[in-house]
C-alpha cells in the first residue's frame, strides 16, 4: 500500500524520525506552514504545538532527506496511558516502543509498535507487538494487538490479564500519539467501545501519561443529597435517588428501638452478586439483634469491577455512599463515632477504597478477600484495617486474592495504618463463623478514640491465624 506524501505526512515523518534526536539550535524553524497543518488535522482534541517543541526543520523534511529506498528512524519510546472508560476511567500505564520508516520516499509506516508493562519504576519485557502499521495521509493509523497477556507481576490485579485491543490513533503535531481503544479484556469478559489512549515521550520520572487526546479532563461532580431530600426508609429493600440514578439498598434494623445511638455497618457485595446472596452466605443479619447495630447492604450497578473504584475522581458509587450515610444519619440515631465498612471480594476492594476516600467517617474497616485496585495514597487519617483472606486457594474470576491481600497489607503498613491480618485458609469466602471476630474488631474502634485497641494483643475471640501487624 502506497501512501501519498502530503505536506502533513512530511511533517509527521520528520517529527517521528527526529523526535528524540533533533534539537532546536536556535535556527529559524518553519514547520511547513504550522497552522495550516493544525487545520488539516481538523480535530479540536489535538493541539498544534509550536515548532520548537518538535525540533524539526524544513531542511530535515526536504525531498533530499528522504530519497533513500528505505529510511528507518531511531526507536521512539512513549509513556502510554489507556483510560479504560468501561472500568470507571482506570488509567493503565504502559511503555510504547515505536520504529518509524519511510519506503521509496512515499510510504510512511511504523515498522513495529511494541508494548511493555510498567509498575513501581520497573519495565517488563515486550508482551504485545504489531508490525507494518501504515500511517495514512491524514496522520491516522490503526494497530491491532491480538491475543496478548499483561503479565501478573505488572498487572493491577496481580494476575495475568488477557486482552485483544485495537488502537485507532492519530499522530499529533508534536509527534505524540492519541486516539481511541476498542476490543476486549477477555479475562474480565469486558468489551471496550469508549476507551481512549494518549502518550508523552518516555522519561524516567514516572509521571502519569495522558489517557487521551485531551491534556485535561473536565469532570462533572455528582450532586449530594441533603437531609431534606432523604426518603423515609423501612427494614428491607429501599430506594433513593443518587447522582440522577435510582439506587437500591437493603436495611436490617434491630428488633427494638433504643434511645442509645447505634453503630452502623455498610456491607458491600462482590462481583455479580447482590445483597441477599451475601447475607445468605455470611448470615451477618443474625448478628444485628444480638449486637444491636444497623446493617446497610447496598446494591451495585453491575460494573465490570462491581463498584466504581479505579480512580480518585468523583463517581456515582461514591456519591451513593455519601447519600446513604447522610440519609441513615438523618433517619436514625446513629453513633457517628462508630461507622464501619466491610465487604467481600470486589466489595472488599471497595471497602479499602472508601477507607482512603472517606477516612473522616470510618472508625475501622474489614475487607474480606479483597485488596485495593487504585494506587494507594496516604489519607488524612490512617483508618484501622482488618484484612482477611483464604490462603493460596483464595481465587475468584481467575484472580489471586492472596496476592491482593499481601499487596494491601504492605501498602497499609507503609501508611502506618493499624492492621490485623487473618488468613483463615478457607478460600474465597465470608463464612458465618468469621462474624464474631470481624464484629469484635470493628466495634473495638471509635473514630476519635483509641485507634490501636489491640496494642497489647488480640482478645480470645480471635482465632490463632489472626495476627496484629506492626507498622
Amino acid at each position: 500500500m502506497h501512501i501519498r506524501r502530503t505536506p502533513l505526512i512530511s511533517y509527521v515523518l520528520g517529527a517521528l524520525l527526529c523526535l528524540t534526536a533533533c534539537v532546536d539550535d536556535g535556527a529559524d524553524i518553519d514547520l511547513l506552514g504550522g497552522s495550516t497543518h493544525a487545520d488539516a488535522v481538523g480535530d479540536s482534541h489535538l493541539d498544534a504545538r509550536s515548532s520548537s517543541d518538535a525540533g524539526v526543520t524544513r531542511d530535515m523534511l526536504s525531498d533530499g532527506a528522504v530519497a533513500h529506498e528505505r529510511m528507518v528512524g531511531e526507536p521512539v519510546l512513549y509513556s502510554l496511558g489507556i483510560e479504560l472508560v468501561e472500568l470507571g476511567g482506570f488509567l493503565l500505564s504502559l511503555q510504547l516502543d515505536t520504529v518509524p520508516i519511510l519506503e521509496s520516499g512515499e510510504r510512511v509506516a511504523f515498522e513495529r509498535l511494541s508494548l511493555r508493562a510498567v509498575k513501581d519504576g520497573l519495565v517488563s519485557e515486550i508482551f504485545a507487538e504489531v508490525s507494518d502499521v501504515d500511517i495514512l495521509d491524514d496522520a491516522r493509523f490503526v494497530a491491532d494487538f491480538a491475543e496478548s497477556t499483561l503479565p501478573a507481576a505488572f498487572s493491577p490485579t496481580g494476575s495475568d490479564v488477557e486482552f485483544e485491543l485495537r488502537f485507532e490513533g492519530r499522530i499529533r503535531m508534536d509527534g505524540t500519539l492519541c486516539g481511541v481503544v476498542t476490543g476486549e479484556i477477555t479475562t474480565l469478559e469486558q468489551e471496550l467501545t469508549m476507551s481512549t489512549f494518549g502518550t508523552r515521550v518516555w522519561d524516567e520520572s514516572g509521571s502519569q501519561p495522558p489517557g487521551g487526546c485531551m491534556d485535561t479532563e473536565l469532570m462533572e461532580n455528582c450532586p449530594r443529597l441533603i437531609a431534606e431530600d432523604c426518603p423515609d426508609v423501612l427494614a428491607g429493600f429501599n430506594t433513593l435517588q443518587s447522582c440522577g440514578l435510582e439506587r437500591r439498598f437493603k436495611l436490617i434494623l434491630p428488633e427494638t428501638e433504643s434511645d442509645t445511638a447505634l453503630p452502623i455497618i455498610f456491607m458491600w457485595h462482590g462481583l455479580t452478586s447482590n445483597p441477599d446472596r451475601l447475607l445468605e452466605l455470611n448470615q451477618l443479619a443474625l448478628e444485628v439483634p444480638m449486637r444491636n447495630f444497623i446493617l446497610v447492604a447496598p446494591e451495585s450497578r453491575g460494573l465490570p469491577v462491581e463498584w466504581e473504584q479505579l480512580t480518585t475522581g468523583d463517581n456515582p458509587d461514591l456519591a451513593f455512599f455519601d447519600d446513604l450515610h447522610t440519609c441513615m444519619s438523618t433517619r436514625f440515631n446513629l453513633d457517628a463515632e462508630r461507622v464501619y465498612s466491610a465487604g467481600l471480594s470486589a466489595g472488599a476492594m471497595w471497602t479499602s477504597y472508601l477507607a482512603l476516600m472517606r477516612p473522616e467517617i470510618f472508625a475501622a474497616v474489614a475487607p474480606m478477600s479483597g485488596g485495593l485496585i487504585m494506587d494507594y495514597f496516604v489519607p488524612s487519617r490512617a483508618v484501622p484495617f482488618l484484612v482477611s483472606w483464604g490462603g493460596s486457594d483464595d481465587m475468584s474470576n481467575g484472580q489471586n486474592f492472596e496476592t491482593f491481600a499481601q499487596d494491601l497489607i504492605m501498602e497499609l503498613r507503609g501508611g502506618e495504618h493499624p492492621v490485623v491480618t487473618c488468613n483463615h485458609g478457607e478460600g474465597h469466602a465470608w463464612n458465618p463463623p468469621f462474624n464474631p471476630w470481624v464484629l469484635d474488631y470493628l466495634f473495638a474502634h471509635t473514630l476519635s478514640g483509641n485507634e490501636r485497641p489491640f496494642e497489647d494483643g488480640l482478645s480470645a475471640v480471635f482465632p490463632d491465624y489472626c495476627v496484629r501487624q506492626s507498622p
